[in-house]
């Protein structure tokens, strides 16, 4: 089967108790027309739940919501498109596909692309991509800045804004969930900066007794905001507690990380996913490439730079476990084995976290990724939602826009 041919059920045949499907029928491409003329049916008939093809095809939609996408738009055309899903997924293959065909410019939601020399380990775009389509908020600081989530999003929405003066659609590209949520939604963010003696702190009670004592009394201090936590990120558990020893509130209590806060932005959002086992094998052989293509030299460069190893940045995931290696705490066998674990842990996480969002449509891929199509059929999906053909049959009218 080639990269871009699409699996294929029996044709014309329908056995009693199979579930329709939004993308592919019988072997036939469905237009956009008919997607979106599909999902308002099964919306319109009370119907729940995932749509699947039998068999598996390498393409296909899944709707997992009960908020479609399509039918939640107010009376005007989306503002920006987001593709989200985990890591290793495709996105970025597909979103250099899928600018072209919607005039488009790339913003990157990747905490860690945006650190300078994170290069092989961060799956950062190459020199060419960006030449090819236009890049936002990659390369923005050295590894020994500081960057959050309020420098991200006042950054993001000036590069949003810039991106509609040219007349252009900002395309919102990353795995990074809150990142995401903070720029599409309102609300107040945790105070931008650090303590440093407050960090400091923190960090070497790490170092001496170990992450976990610290993440255990993080689960007991905010119970929710844990639970949103990476609790094995050194970064992310120490930046929780140094906000709620500085401010005296909860991370959870700012209601710019909460997915129920108003939304900045009338956009349209989808997912790529994959069956776990195939993404397990596409993250095992990707970690394998990044090593091949020179991952350790990375990683002592960034050390011969005088980068100490202890920086927020190089907490990564693959920076983290090498940087043991180096040291001598793990061997290579071991910081391999180590890395594709932790990034295995990581795509359920985001898994989780993006199922959980409101309004999310999901495509979903087998490898290798039909990354042309799958843009095809994404750009397809955003012009109906741009210009809905039919009324909402929801709460919320789909009307055409003016």
């Amino acid at each position: 089967m080639s990269r871009g041919e699409v699996g294929r059920g029996e044709e014309g045949k329908k056995r009693p108790g199979d579930r329709e499907t939004v993308g592919m029928a019988a072997g036939r491409p469905v237009g956009n027309h008919s997607v979106a003329l599909r999902v308002a049916a099964l919306w319109a008939s009370g119907w729940r739940g995932l749509l699947r093809q039998r068999p598996t095809p390498r393409f296909q939609v899944s709707y997992t919501r009960e908020n479609c996408p399509l039918m939640t738009l107010t009376a005007h055309a989306p503002e920006v498109l987001v593709l989200v899903g985990p890591t290793a997924v495709g996105k970025s293959g597909v979103a250099l596909e899928l600018a072209p065909l919607l005039n488009a410019e790339i913003v990157s939601a990747d905490s860690v692309q945006v650190y300078r020399y994170l290069d092989l380990g961060s799956a950062k775009p190459s020199s060419t991509e960006r030449r090819r389509v236009r890049h936002h908020l990659i390369d923005v600081v050295d590894p020994d800045e500081p960057y959050d989530v309020v420098r991200f999003r006042t950054e993001a929405r000036a590069a949003i804004e810039d991106i509609r003066a040219r007349g252009k659609l900002p395309l919102i590209v990353g795995g990074t969930g809150f990142y995401v949520r903070a720029l599409l939604r309102e609300g107040e963010l945790p105070p931008q900066g650090a303590d440093p003696a407050v960090r400091h702190r923190l960090e070497a009670e790490a170092s001496e007794y170990g992450l976990a004592r610290l993440a255990a009394r993080l689960a007991e201090l905010d119970p929710a905001g844990a639970g949103r936590t990476d609790l094995r990120n050194p970064r992310r558990v120490i930046r929780a507690l140094e906000i709620y020893e500085t401010t005296g509130r909860l991370q959870s209590s700012y209601r710019g990380l909460d997915k129920a806060a108003p939304l900045r932005y009338n956009s349209a959002s989808f997912a790529l996913s994959m069956p776990r086992e195939a993404l397990t094998q596409v993250i095992d052989e990707r970690v394998g490439r990044m090593i091949t293509a020179g991952f350790e030299e990375e990683v002592q460069s960034l050390l011969g730079r005088g980068y100490s190893p202890r920086l927020p940045s190089l907490q990564a995931l693959g920076y983290r476990q090498w940087l043991q290696h180096l040291s001598g705490g793990l061997t290579r066998e071991e910081a391999t084995a180590l890395w594709k674990r932790e990034t295995r842990r990581y795509a359920r996480r985001q898994m989780t976290w993006f199922r959980r969002e409101q309004g999310v449509l999901w495509f979903e891929v087998l490898p290798p990724v039909p990354e042309r199509e799958t843009a095809r059929r994404i750009a397809a999906a955003w012009k109906e939602a741009a210009h809905p053909a039919i009324p909402c049959q929801g709460e919320t009218e789909c009307r055409k826009a003016r």
